[in-house]
C-alpha cells in the first residue's frame, strides 16, 4: 500500500518506473477492491466491454486485450455469479455471445462508480495534486492505450515492445486493439494479458 502522503519520501533519480508503477496499481487495486465483490482484472477487462445486444466471445482478446484465457476465466466468473449469461450466437452458425445480465449491467455501473470513488479517495489521501500529477504522467506511458493503428502508427510508446518474434504462436493471432486496462496474469503465470 502506499505510504501516507505526510511519509512519501522524494523518489530517488534511479528508481525504476516499472516497479514504482507496479507499487502504485496494487494499491490502487487493493483499494478499489476494498469495496467491490468483483476484482478489478475482471471489472477492467471483459466486464467493460460486454453489452445489452451481446459481445462475441472470439472478439474480447481484440477489444479487452488480454488473452482468449484471460477472458474465458473474467467471463466464466461472471456467469458463475449471475452477470453474464453465455449464449449460441444468433447471427451465426458457430460462436457464442456474452450479455451482462441485470445484475451484470449493475455491476457494470458500480464498477465505473467505484473507480471514480477510490480516484477521489485517493485525492483526499495523497492530495489533489499528486493524483493530477500522476495522471498527467500516465499519456507519456500508455499514449491513449489504442493499439489500433499498430504497428505503422503506434498510438501507445508500449506498442514497439509488444511486436512478437516472428516465429512465435503470439505472431500468429489477431492483435489487440487496446493495451489491457489492468494487467491479468493467470494462475500458470506469463504474460501480463494473461496468457
Amino acid at each position: 500500500m502506499l505510504p501516507r502522503r505526510d511519509a512519501v519520501s522524494p523518489l530517488l533519480p534511479d528508481a525504476a518506473l516499472s516497479p514504482l508503477l507496479s507499487g502504485v496499481l496494487l494499491a490502487f487495486t487493493v483499494d478499489f477492491e476494498s469495496a467491490s465483490r468483483i476484482s478489478l482484472p475482471i471489472g477492467a477487462t471483459s466486464l467493460r466491454v460486454l453489452d445489452r445486444s451481446g459481445t462475441r466471445i472470439n472478439d474480447l482478446p481484440r477489444l479487452t486485450g488480454v488473452s482468449q484465457e484471460a477472458n474465458a476465466m473474467c467471463t466464466g466468473w461472471l456467469e458463475r455469479h449471475g452477470c453474464a449469461v453465455i449464449a449460441p450466437d444468433p447471427s451465426a452458425r458457430r460462436g457464442k455471445v456474452v450479455r451482462p445480465t441485470p445484475k451484470g449491467e449493475k455491476a457494470q455501473h458500480k464498477h465505473r462508480r467505484l473507480l471514480g470513488a477510490t480516484e477521489d479517495a485517493w485525492r483526499s489521501t495523497y492530495g489533489a495534486d499528486v493524483v493530477a500529477e500522476l495522471k498527467a504522467a500516465l499519456p507519456d506511458v500508455v499514449g491513449d492505450g489504442t493499439l489500433i493503428s499498430f504497428p505503422l502508427a503506434p498510438a501507445s510508446p508500449l506498442a514497439p515492445g509488444l511486436v512478437p518474434y516472428p516465429d512465435s504462436w503470439r505472431a500468429k493471432v489477431r492483435r489487440p486493439e487496446t493495451l489491457p486496462h489492468h494487467p491479468m496474469v493467470l494462475h500458470r503465470g506469463g504474460y501480463p494479458d494473461g496468457s
